[in-house]
Order: structure tokens, then C-alpha cells, then sequence
């Protein structure tokens, strides 16, 4: 029992530092985003809005790192719960799968302030939301108890 406690404890552990890395693309593609529209906003403005934008980018990337910061902790926390009820797996489906769907909300924003079209972004972002959304589906599925579907119209 200790061997399996002790497989579970890494496991999630593993799933956290993924989280971790996972939180920290985000921060930096929503940094990035940030950047480009104001870029888009401010282009051929004057001088002076270059520091105001500086500024404000710097108290973005802070907050957003205090933020991350606090995610990490908690993440954490609510992946040891999932160790001692048994329930690692959907835990870490609740955290990544919200997380993915940000990442892919941020490439997406980005990718079309870029003006970029490259086919393997298309194929990252569709990777991104699929596995983030499958991972929504799973925990809803793990909370739940039974699939997720539409309710019909014709029937109880």
C-alpha cells in the first residue's frame, strides 16, 4: 500500500512540475498578446505612449506572475487531495484542461494579431483545444457520473 501511495505521491508531483511549465507558456503567450495590442493600437503614435505601454506591460507581467505564483500553490494542495481520495487522474483533468484551453485562447489571440498563417500553428491550436477540452469532458465525466450530452426534446 505504502509502494502505491508512494507511486501516486510522484505521479502527481510529475503532473504539477507539467502544470508549472504548462502556467508559465501561459504567462508568457498572454505577455506576448498583451504587447501586440498595443502594438496594434499605438502603431505610428506618439513617443511618449511607448513608456505608458512599457509601464503597463511590466504591471501585467506582475500581476500575472503573482497569479501563477498562487495557481502553483493551490495546484498543489488540490493534486495532494486527489493522492489521498484516490482521484489523481481527474484532478490533474481539472487544472490541465482549463490551463490547455487558456494556452490555446492565447496562441489563437496572437495568431491572428500576428497575421500568421502558417499550417502547423492551425495544427497546434486544434491539438491544444481538442486536448483541453477532452480533459474538461473527462472531469465534468469523473464529477458527475455520467456523459456529458444535450438533453432531448422529444424524450424525459
Amino acid at each position: 500500500m505504502a509502494a502505491k501511495q508512494w507511486l501516486h505521491r510522484a505521479l502527481a508531483y510529475l503532473a504539477w512540475a507539467g502544470l508549472l511549465v504548462g502556467g508559465l507558456w501561459l504567462l508568457l503567450l498572454s505577455r506576448e498578446v498583451f504587447v501586440s495590442v498595443f502594438a496594434v493600437l499605438y502603431a505610428g503614435g506618439p513617443s511618449w505612449l511607448r513608456w505608458r505601454v512599457s509601464f503597463l506591460e511590466k504591471v501585467f507581467l506582475l500581476a500575472a506572475a503573482l497569479l501563477w505564483m498562487a495557481f502553483m500553490i493551490l495546484s498543489e494542495a488540490y493534486l495532494e487531495t486527489g493522492v489521498r481520495e484516490g482521484h489523481l487522474g481527474h484532478h490533474v483533468a481539472r487544472l490541465a484542461g482549463p490551463e490547455l484551453l487558456a494556452v490555446g485562447t492565447a496562441d489563437l489571440s496572437l495568431l491572428l494579431l500576428q497575421h500568421g498563417a502558417v499550417w502547423l500553428r492551425w495544427l497546434i491550436l486544434g491539438i491544444e483545444f481538442a486536448a483541453g477540452g477532452l480533459l474538461v469532458w473527462w472531469a465534468w465525466f469523473a464529477e458527475h457520473g455520467k456523459s456529458p450530452r444535450l438533453r432531448s426534446s422529444t424524450g424525459p
